[in-house]
């Protein structure tokens, strides 16, 4: 297919790049994005300068665009000077999509990009985190947002790219994707400066479309957050986390030998050899041992992860709960070995460090999430942890904001007597217990303690009584009474209107929901239910503000569509009716987000052109490497942190360690004074 160049796109000629710039930098904002030498596998991934430099370090080709022409220039020893006088100039604001990308290539290059950032993936997740394309699907990508929201042929340009790398990789008997976008630049140069020009002209397309929305949508503040947590991001990635190559060796000898050992144990009890990893094999093990297998999927597959066989360890038969629990260690070491140890081992960079990505974007809440590896994935073992470590002069320091949900729910419902407790320092858990049992904080016992935090966990992330109970131990099938309910709403009958069960399993045909049918009207269902309904009541009835926060939150849900965190941030919901009872959670969650968010941008403007930096994000918690001669940070990194306008103090408990991070310690002294 012969390509047509687009009249919208030029470039820009070496000798005339200072000369169009400087016409380019009378805009009051453009967009910016860069190409790279990158190959898209990612057991190749090096995206930042080491000694081991390698060409995915760096962008080839620098795009600009107003919104109506793009323009392109070659990233060369003569051209880089004048770009980076250009984009290091502050009057002018630049927009990226998925900026803290774009920011972190022309670091490597040398060019800190100066003045006021936009970010438009950021822009839009603001603006509708549960937008969707033609067939359903959840979109964040640039070229589906452009295919939706400007053309339909928005695409076309990827279409040629992929056209050239194929033709290419044929004529190089290779893989389509060993062909990079500047091997397609050398070939097919017009192709691929269109195709650049393409995605910053869309960039600033939709920039020009949702920039009102932010302020019509009382969106500023929470944007205001995300751009200054945008440097933060990158700074965090750039950093990287140090990995103790030798001890990486010893555990990954460790968990072979395990998993292993655990394997044959397996095999021992099911007095054959199968695939532990077929869930279908599993299960038929289990029926020949004599156990009932009934746990499914919605869709009718066999279904054996952690709750389906915790059951199965209080069985009569000892067969049946010996394979269980050999099964159970098996998976355990099966998947800190796979997952975890091959996740560090694939994303480990030439500097000894892994580089993961941290998405602003990536949860519907507005909570970070990452990947490559994704550190918030990562178990809480030792062996794990024991690999992260300091670089030589450097301690690592964690600051983990103390139950931060629940202090969160305290503020949102006023609970005044709960937010006394708290602001007396005590625990949240500790203080909710003395409250529900009306005994002294003091003489709360580690059991009702305990109650307490389950029955917090329970109501913050919107548990329903089935879930309430078996958080509680109470035995009940979670699936069956879930899909009685799901009968119940298709026939439009309230739990307290329904008819006998004879009379229902005359309306249901479906085997599997009759049998759903049968389980909600049985004894055990019924006993686990009543007692969750009278946790709950005893809950609300000591707390009943916070009963009030969660029946306000499900109601402007339901009225309006979303809810909102104190930033602004909204939450929005497809089928507000149904899905009501997560936007309690939606509030917190996110409200705690948006405050770990607002902090990271404060430490970066604190740790800027500092030898210490942030190098994780994880759940509630920031993790620092601090160089030992700016130790006198560490108390202004706890002000920061902890200065808030919430109606509870959000405290931060600080633990570091000189070795490695299963070795974190709590501080001893508040002089942030360390014998190393």
């Amino acid at each position: 297919m012969e390509y047509v160049k687009d009249p919208r796109f030029h470039f820009i000629p070496d000798r005339e790049v200072e000369e169009k710039l400087l016409k380019i930098a009378q805009l009051p904002r453009v967009a910016i994005d860069t190409e790279t030498h990158y190959i898209p596998d990612d057991k190749k991934i090096t995206r930042f300068l080491t000694e081991h430099d390698v060409p995915n370090n760096t962008p080839f080709l620098l795009t600009l665009s107003d919104g109506k022409i793009g323009w392109a220039i070659e990233l060369n020893a003569t051209t880089i000077p004048v770009v980076k006088t250009f984009l290091e100039n502050p009057i002018s604001e630049k927009v990226f999509f998925n900026a803290s990308y774009d920011l972190e290539m022309l670091l490597n290059i040398g060019i800190k990009v100066q003045g006021k950032i936009h970010d438009v993936m950021i822009m839009h997740h603001l603006i509708d985190e549960e937008d969707t394309d033609a067939e359903g699907k959840r979109i964040r990508g640039l070229k589906p947002l452009a295919v939706k929201y400007l053309r339909q042929d928005s695409d076309v340009f990827e279409k040629m790219v992929d056209e050239v790398r194929a033709r290419l990789a044929k004529e190089r008997e290779v893989n389509k994707e060993q062909i990079s976008y500047y091997d397609v630049y050398l070939d097919s140069p017009e192709v691929m400066v269109d195709y650049a020009s393409a995605d910053t002209l869309f960039t600033m397309q939709l920039f020009d479309l949702w920039e009102p929305y932010i302020e019509e949508e009382g969106l500023t503040n929470i944007y205001q957050i995300e751009m200054a947590c945008v440097w933060a991001v990158v700074h965090a990635e750039m950093r990287g986390y140090k990995i103790d190559k030798s001890r990486l060796k010893e555990v990954k000898a460790e968990l072979s030998k395990n998993v292993e050992k655990y394997t044959e144990e397996v095999y021992a009890c099911a007095g054959e050899k199968f695939n532990i990893n077929s869930d279908e094999q599993l299960v038929a093990v289990f029926q020949k041992l004599g156990a009932e297998y009934t746990a499914m999927t919605e869709k009718g597959n066999w279904q054996t992860n952690k709750d389906a066989l915790e059951p199965f360890l209080e069985h009569d038969l000892e067969p049946v709960r010996k394979l269980a629990e050999a099964v159970l260690r098996y998976r355990e070491e099966d998947k800190i070995l796979n997952t975890f140890i091959a996740g560090i081992e694939r994303y480990l960079q030439a500097d000894g460090r892994v580089h993961p990505f941290f998405w602003q974007a990536g949860t519907r809440t507005g909570r970070m999430s990452s990947s490559k590896p994704n550190f918030q994935n990562f178990i809480n073992d030792d062996r794990i942890k024991s690999l992260f470590i300091p670089e030589e002069g450097y301690i690592l320091v964690a600051a983990d904001a103390a139950q931060q949900e629940y202090r969160m729910l305290a503020h949102y419902a006023k609970e005044w007597a709960l937010i006394d407790m708290i602001k007396k320092g005590y625990d949240v858990h500790k203080a909710t217990a003395a409250l529900v049992f009306n005994v002294p904080y003091e003489d709360v016992s580690p059991e009702e303690r305990r109650i307490g935090k389950t029955t917090n966990f329970a109501l913050v992330y919107g548990l329903g009584l089935a879930a309430i109970a078996k958080t509680f131990g109470q035995k009940i099938d979670e699936e069956k009474y879930k899909l009685a309910n799901e009968v119940f709403r298709r026939l439009n009958l309230k739990p307290w209107e329904l008819p006998a069960l004879d009379i229902l399993l005359l309306k249901v045909k479906d085997e599997k929901e009759q049998e759903a049918l049968r389980y909600y009207f049985s004894e055990e269902c019924k006993q686990a239910i009543t007692f969750a309904k009278e946790k709950k009541a005893a809950y609300f009835a000591k707390l009943p503000n916070v009963d009030q926060f969660l029946k306000d939150a499900k109601k402007a849900c339901q009225r309006r569509g979303w809810v909102k965190t104190w930033s602004g941030r909204k939450k929005r919901y497809k089928d507000p009716y149904r899905e009501a009872y997560k936007a309690p959670n939606a509030i917190i969650q996110g409200g705690c987000g948006d405050f770990l968010k607002d902090k990271a941008g404060k430490l970066y403007t604190l740790l800027e052109g500092k030898k210490s930096g942030i190098i994780n994000f994880i759940h509630d918690a920031f993790y620092f490497e601090i160089h030992t001669s700016e130790l006198d940070l560490l108390p202004k990194i706890k002000a920061i942190l902890e200065e808030s306008e919430f109606r509870v103090p959000i405290d931060f408990d600080f633990k570091w360690s000189n070795t490695n991070e299963a070795e974190l310690k709590e501080w001893s002294d508040g002089d942030w004074k360390l014998e190393i």
